[in-house]
Protein backbone atom coordinates (compact mmCIF):
# COMPACT_ATOMS: atom_id res chain seq x y z
CA UNK A 1 0.00 0.00 0.00
CA UNK A 2 1.32 3.45 -0.94
CA UNK A 3 0.70 6.79 0.76
CA UNK A 4 -1.75 7.65 -2.04
CA UNK A 5 -3.99 4.80 -0.89
CA UNK A 6 -4.38 6.22 2.62
CA UNK A 7 -7.30 8.40 3.67
CA UNK A 8 -6.76 11.87 5.14
CA UNK A 9 -7.44 10.57 8.67
CA UNK A 10 -5.02 7.68 8.20
CA UNK A 11 -2.31 10.05 6.95
CA UNK A 12 -2.84 12.37 9.91
CA UNK A 13 -2.61 9.42 12.32
CA UNK A 14 0.57 8.13 10.67
CA UNK A 15 2.25 11.55 10.79
CA UNK A 16 1.16 12.02 14.43
CA UNK A 17 2.54 8.59 15.40
CA UNK A 18 5.85 9.35 13.69
CA UNK A 19 6.08 12.72 15.41
CA UNK A 20 5.43 11.08 18.79
CA UNK A 21 8.20 8.58 18.11
CA UNK A 22 10.63 11.39 17.22
CA UNK A 23 9.62 13.36 20.34
CA UNK A 24 10.17 10.27 22.49
CA UNK A 25 13.67 9.87 21.06
CA UNK A 26 14.64 13.52 21.37
CA UNK A 27 13.09 13.99 24.81
CA UNK A 28 13.46 10.73 26.72
CA UNK A 29 11.48 10.58 29.97
CA UNK A 30 13.43 10.85 33.19
CA UNK A 31 14.19 7.53 34.75
CA UNK A 32 13.95 7.49 38.54
CA UNK A 33 16.78 4.98 38.88
CA UNK A 34 19.09 7.17 36.77
CA UNK A 35 17.97 10.28 38.67
CA UNK A 36 18.79 8.49 41.91
CA UNK A 37 22.27 7.61 40.65
CA UNK A 38 22.76 11.16 39.32
CA UNK A 39 22.06 12.66 42.74
CA UNK A 40 24.65 10.27 44.22
CA UNK A 41 27.31 11.32 41.70
CA UNK A 42 26.63 14.97 42.55
CA UNK A 43 27.05 14.16 46.26
CA UNK A 44 30.28 12.18 45.88
CA UNK A 45 31.93 14.69 43.51
CA UNK A 46 30.67 17.81 45.27
CA UNK A 47 34.05 18.56 46.82
CA UNK A 48 35.76 18.86 43.42
CA UNK A 49 34.79 22.21 41.85
CA UNK A 50 36.79 21.53 38.68
CA UNK A 51 34.84 18.31 38.04
CA UNK A 52 31.43 18.43 36.37
CA UNK A 53 28.86 15.72 35.75
CA UNK A 54 27.01 15.95 32.45
CA UNK A 55 23.79 13.97 32.15
CA UNK A 56 22.10 12.47 29.06
CA UNK A 57 24.93 13.66 26.81
CA UNK A 58 23.67 13.74 23.22
CA UNK A 59 26.18 12.15 20.86
CA UNK A 60 25.16 13.76 17.58
CA UNK A 61 22.02 15.22 16.04
CA UNK A 62 20.02 12.15 17.04
CA UNK A 63 20.31 9.77 20.01
CA UNK A 64 22.16 7.65 21.27
CA UNK A 65 22.96 9.38 24.54
CA UNK A 66 25.54 8.54 27.17
CA UNK A 67 23.98 8.29 30.64
CA UNK A 68 26.64 10.53 32.20
CA UNK A 69 30.01 12.02 31.38
CA UNK A 70 32.29 13.06 34.24
CA UNK A 71 34.64 15.77 32.99
CA UNK A 72 37.81 16.62 34.88
CA UNK A 73 38.62 20.18 33.89
CA UNK A 74 41.91 19.92 35.78
CA UNK A 75 44.28 17.00 36.23
CA UNK A 76 43.11 15.95 39.68
CA UNK A 77 45.05 12.92 40.82
CA UNK A 78 42.54 11.50 43.28
CA UNK A 79 38.73 11.87 43.27
CA UNK A 80 38.49 10.22 46.67
CA UNK A 81 36.68 6.94 46.06
CA UNK A 82 38.07 3.77 44.52
CA UNK A 83 35.22 3.67 41.99
CA UNK A 84 36.64 6.87 40.48
CA UNK A 85 40.29 5.84 40.62
CA UNK A 86 42.29 6.23 37.39
CA UNK A 87 39.66 8.50 35.85
CA UNK A 88 41.03 10.59 32.98
CA UNK A 89 39.84 13.93 31.57
CA UNK A 90 36.62 12.53 30.01
CA UNK A 91 34.86 9.59 31.64
CA UNK A 92 31.77 7.97 30.16
CA UNK A 93 29.44 6.44 32.75
CA UNK A 94 26.71 3.93 32.00
CA UNK A 95 24.35 3.06 34.84
CA UNK A 96 22.25 -0.11 34.64
CA UNK A 97 19.15 -0.25 36.81
CA UNK A 98 18.15 -3.53 38.52
CA UNK A 99 15.99 -4.42 35.50
CA UNK A 100 18.70 -3.65 32.91
CA UNK A 101 20.98 -6.29 31.45
CA UNK A 102 24.75 -5.89 31.43
CA UNK A 103 26.02 -7.95 28.52
CA UNK A 104 28.75 -7.95 25.89
CA UNK A 105 26.54 -5.85 23.60
CA UNK A 106 26.35 -3.17 26.31
CA UNK A 107 30.15 -2.99 26.37
CA UNK A 108 30.18 -2.50 22.60
CA UNK A 109 27.52 0.20 22.90
CA UNK A 110 29.57 2.03 25.54
CA UNK A 111 32.63 1.84 23.31
CA UNK A 112 30.54 3.27 20.48
CA UNK A 113 29.59 6.16 22.75
CA UNK A 114 33.28 6.76 23.46
CA UNK A 115 34.11 6.80 19.74
CA UNK A 116 31.32 9.29 19.05
CA UNK A 117 32.35 11.47 21.97
CA UNK A 118 35.94 11.58 20.72
CA UNK A 119 34.93 12.50 17.17
CA UNK A 120 32.42 15.16 18.27
CA UNK A 121 34.70 16.85 20.80
CA UNK A 122 38.04 16.35 19.05
CA UNK A 123 39.74 14.91 22.13
CA UNK A 124 42.62 12.41 22.34
CA UNK A 125 41.85 8.71 22.66
CA UNK A 126 43.96 8.51 25.82
CA UNK A 127 41.66 11.01 27.61
CA UNK A 128 38.68 8.61 27.68
CA UNK A 129 37.57 5.92 30.16
CA UNK A 130 34.37 3.87 30.35
CA UNK A 131 32.77 2.75 33.62
CA UNK A 132 29.59 0.68 33.93
CA UNK A 133 27.70 0.57 37.24
CA UNK A 134 25.26 -2.21 38.12
CA UNK A 135 23.84 -3.49 41.39
CA UNK A 136 23.95 -7.22 40.65
CA UNK A 137 27.04 -9.10 39.53
CA UNK A 138 26.84 -9.80 35.74
CA UNK A 139 27.63 -13.50 36.12
CA UNK A 140 27.05 -14.47 32.48
CA UNK A 141 29.15 -11.57 31.17
CA UNK A 142 32.03 -12.28 33.55
CA UNK A 143 31.98 -15.93 32.52
CA UNK A 144 32.10 -14.94 28.86
CA UNK A 145 34.93 -12.45 29.39
CA UNK A 146 36.92 -15.01 31.40
CA UNK A 147 40.49 -13.92 32.20
CA UNK A 148 39.84 -10.47 30.75
CA UNK A 149 38.11 -9.52 34.02
CA UNK A 150 40.56 -8.46 36.73
CA UNK A 151 39.79 -7.55 40.33
CA UNK A 152 41.13 -4.24 41.61
CA UNK A 153 42.17 -3.09 45.06
CA UNK A 154 38.59 -1.90 45.62
CA UNK A 155 36.24 -4.83 46.23
CA UNK A 156 33.41 -4.73 43.69
CA UNK A 157 35.42 -2.86 41.04
CA UNK A 158 36.70 -4.83 38.06
CA UNK A 159 38.90 -3.90 35.10
CA UNK A 160 38.24 -5.37 31.65
CA UNK A 161 41.64 -5.85 30.01
CA UNK A 162 43.06 -7.50 26.88
CA UNK A 163 39.58 -7.75 25.37
CA UNK A 164 38.34 -6.64 21.94
CA UNK A 165 37.92 -2.97 22.97
CA UNK A 166 40.97 -0.84 23.55
CA UNK A 167 39.32 1.77 25.79
CA UNK A 168 39.94 1.38 29.55
CA UNK A 169 36.74 -0.28 30.82
CA UNK A 170 35.64 -0.79 34.40
CA UNK A 171 32.63 -2.61 35.79
CA UNK A 172 31.43 -1.64 39.27
CA UNK A 173 29.15 -4.10 41.08
CA UNK A 174 27.67 -1.71 43.64
CA UNK A 175 26.28 -4.35 46.01
CA UNK A 176 29.81 -5.76 46.43
CA UNK A 177 31.30 -2.42 47.52
CA UNK A 178 32.37 -2.39 51.17
CA UNK A 179 32.65 0.40 53.71
CA UNK A 180 30.52 3.30 54.94
CA UNK A 181 31.77 5.49 52.10
CA UNK A 182 29.84 3.30 49.61
CA UNK A 183 26.49 3.24 51.44
CA UNK A 184 24.91 5.47 48.81
CA UNK A 185 26.00 3.16 45.98
CA UNK A 186 24.83 -0.03 47.69
CA UNK A 187 21.41 1.46 48.51
CA UNK A 188 20.50 2.02 44.86
CA UNK A 189 18.89 -1.40 44.52
CA UNK A 190 15.51 -3.05 44.74
CA UNK A 191 16.22 -4.34 48.25
CA UNK A 192 18.57 -1.87 49.93
CA UNK A 193 19.87 -2.42 53.44
CA UNK A 194 18.12 0.12 55.63
CA UNK A 195 21.38 0.74 57.51
CA UNK A 196 22.83 2.20 54.29
CA UNK A 197 19.85 4.55 53.97
CA UNK A 198 20.25 5.46 57.65
CA UNK A 199 23.84 6.52 56.95
CA UNK A 200 22.66 8.83 54.16
CA UNK A 201 19.99 10.30 56.46
CA UNK A 202 22.62 10.89 59.17
CA UNK A 203 24.95 12.61 56.69
CA UNK A 204 22.11 14.79 55.44
CA UNK A 205 21.01 15.70 58.95
CA UNK A 206 24.50 16.87 59.93
CA UNK A 207 25.42 18.53 56.61
CA UNK A 208 25.70 22.35 56.60
CA UNK A 209 26.39 23.02 52.91
CA UNK A 210 23.00 23.99 51.44
CA UNK A 211 23.88 23.01 47.87
CA UNK A 212 24.97 19.55 49.03
CA UNK A 213 21.88 19.16 51.22
CA UNK A 214 19.78 19.68 48.09
CA UNK A 215 21.40 16.65 46.42
CA UNK A 216 21.00 14.57 49.58
CA UNK A 217 17.31 15.49 49.65
CA UNK A 218 16.93 14.51 45.99
CA UNK A 219 18.60 11.18 46.73
CA UNK A 220 16.32 10.44 49.69
CA UNK A 221 13.16 11.60 47.92
CA UNK A 222 13.91 9.25 45.01
CA UNK A 223 14.48 6.42 47.46
CA UNK A 224 11.12 7.11 49.14
CA UNK A 225 9.45 7.18 45.72
CA UNK A 226 10.94 3.84 44.66
CA UNK A 227 10.65 2.04 48.00
CA UNK A 228 8.23 3.96 50.21
CA UNK A 229 6.99 0.84 52.02
CA UNK A 230 10.46 -0.06 53.22
CA UNK A 231 11.05 3.52 54.39
CA UNK A 232 7.85 3.65 56.42
CA UNK A 233 8.58 0.26 58.01
CA UNK A 234 12.07 1.47 58.99
CA UNK A 235 10.65 4.69 60.45
CA UNK A 236 8.17 2.73 62.54
CA UNK A 237 11.02 0.65 63.97
CA UNK A 238 13.33 3.61 64.52
CA UNK A 239 11.66 6.78 65.92
CA UNK A 240 14.98 8.66 65.73
CA UNK A 241 15.14 7.99 62.00
CA UNK A 242 11.58 9.27 61.57
CA UNK A 243 12.48 12.41 63.55
CA UNK A 244 15.58 13.06 61.43
CA UNK A 245 13.52 12.60 58.25
CA UNK A 246 10.99 15.19 59.39
CA UNK A 247 13.81 17.58 60.28
CA UNK A 248 15.33 17.16 56.81
CA UNK A 249 12.15 17.56 54.79
CA UNK A 250 9.89 19.54 57.08
CA UNK A 251 6.97 17.16 56.62
CA UNK A 252 5.93 13.61 57.43
CA UNK A 253 6.17 11.40 54.34
CA UNK A 254 3.77 8.89 55.85
CA UNK A 255 1.09 11.59 56.21
CA UNK A 256 1.68 12.78 52.66
CA UNK A 257 1.36 9.25 51.28
CA UNK A 258 -1.80 8.70 53.34
CA UNK A 259 -3.34 11.84 51.86
CA UNK A 260 -2.40 10.67 48.37
CA UNK A 261 -4.08 7.29 48.99
CA UNK A 262 -7.20 9.11 50.17
CA UNK A 263 -7.30 11.23 47.02
CA UNK A 264 -6.89 8.12 44.87
CA UNK A 265 -9.77 6.38 46.67
CA UNK A 266 -12.03 9.40 46.10
CA UNK A 267 -11.18 9.49 42.40
CA UNK A 268 -12.00 5.80 42.04
CA UNK A 269 -15.37 6.34 43.75
CA UNK A 270 -16.20 9.10 41.27
CA UNK A 271 -15.23 6.89 38.33
CA UNK A 272 -17.34 4.02 39.69
CA UNK A 273 -20.41 6.28 40.03
CA UNK A 274 -19.99 7.55 36.47
CA UNK A 275 -19.68 3.99 35.15
CA UNK A 276 -22.91 3.09 36.94
CA UNK A 277 -24.59 6.00 35.15
CA UNK A 278 -23.56 4.54 31.80
CA UNK A 279 -20.70 6.86 30.87
CA UNK A 280 -18.07 5.39 28.53
CA UNK A 281 -14.42 4.98 29.56
CA UNK A 282 -13.39 7.67 27.09
CA UNK A 283 -15.94 10.15 28.46
CA UNK A 284 -14.93 9.49 32.06
CA UNK A 285 -11.21 9.81 31.29
CA UNK A 286 -11.88 13.13 29.56
CA UNK A 287 -14.11 14.49 32.34
CA UNK A 288 -11.87 13.36 35.23
CA UNK A 289 -8.54 14.02 33.54
CA UNK A 290 -7.38 10.48 34.30
CA UNK A 291 -6.11 7.64 32.13
CA UNK A 292 -8.43 5.25 30.33
CA UNK A 293 -6.47 2.37 31.87
CA UNK A 294 -7.49 3.56 35.37
CA UNK A 295 -11.15 3.69 34.31
CA UNK A 296 -10.94 0.17 32.89
CA UNK A 297 -9.23 -1.04 36.08
CA UNK A 298 -12.11 0.33 38.18
CA UNK A 299 -14.62 -1.22 35.78
CA UNK A 300 -12.89 -4.60 36.03
CA UNK A 301 -12.93 -4.42 39.85
CA UNK A 302 -16.65 -3.71 39.75
CA UNK A 303 -17.21 -6.86 37.68
CA UNK A 304 -15.18 -8.96 40.11
CA UNK A 305 -17.12 -7.65 43.12
CA UNK A 306 -20.47 -8.21 41.45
Amino acid sequence: MSLNDLSKDELIKMVTDLQNQVDALMNPPQNDWHSWFYSLLMIELHGFPSVKVEREVVLGAQPPRADFVIVKEEDIVDLGLGVFRDFRRQNIIEFKSPDDELSESVLWKAAGYADLYISLNDIPFEDITITLFRGARPVALFKKLGNCVEETDTKGVYNVKNWKISFPIRIVVTTELEGKEYAGFRAISKKPDISDIQQIIDKTYHETDESLIRWYRDYLELFSRLDGDMLEEAKRRDPDMAKDWREIFGFDVELEQSEARGADKKEREIIENMLKRGKSAEEIADLCGCSISLVKEVEQNMLVVS
